[in-house]
């Protein structure tokens, strides 16, 4: 990135401190550019597979979803490991596995709901993955009620990959 360098001179001779400043800005953007990897490419590192990656965390959630479809909260939690933590909007995160079997039963109270994901996006190394996606819920009767988007971190426990982190919120405003 020789435009770094150009970058670099000219900031080196100025003299106001706000001029300073954005032209600092511009320079850590334009080394940010020179990074050519480009989202959503998979792997990070030669040699982990980023294609067998993506197969393991549809499976996972395939389980997940069918578990989350019949009200199965000890079902669900079986997905996540010993030590994880589901954080969801507008409460404490329910962490450890007996907190999350208790957290998905106060969702299911009502009755099994629908879910369905989509996933936008897997990274991953030899020790976790990450999945970006969006989720849409329905009631029972599969009425659309809210959506939104999740990051999940996975990683292995026991030979199997499991949810360790799990980010979600809604995409509707809050009133």
């Amino acid at each position: 990135c020789g435009r770094m360098i150009t970058c670099f001179n000219q900031f080196e001779s100025m003299k106001k401190a706000h001029v300073k400043f954005l032209c600092l800005n511009v320079c850590v953007l334009m080394i940010a550019g020179c990074n050519t990897s480009s989202p959503g490419a998979g792997t990070t590192q030669p040699g982990i597979d980023s294609t067998g990656a993506a197969k393991a965390v549809a499976a996972e959630q395939q389980v997940f979803m069918d578990a989350f479809r019949k009200g199965d909260s000890i079902r669900v939690a079986d997905i996540y490991t010993l030590d994880a933590k589901v954080m969801n909007a507008g409460m404490p995160a329910a962490e450890g596995r007996e907190n999350i079997i208790h957290f998905f039963g106060r969702i299911f109270k009502g009755g099994p709901l629908m879910i369905t994901t989509k996933t936008l996006g897997v990274w991953n190394n030899s020790n976790t993955i990450v999945e970006e996606g969006k989720w849409i819920m329905a009631n029972k009767e599969g009425e659309a009620y809210d959506h939104g988007k999740y990051l999940i971190l996975w990683k292995m426990e026991d030979g199997k990959w499991k949810k360790f982190r799990d980010c979600h919120n809604s995409d509707i405003y809050p009133k």
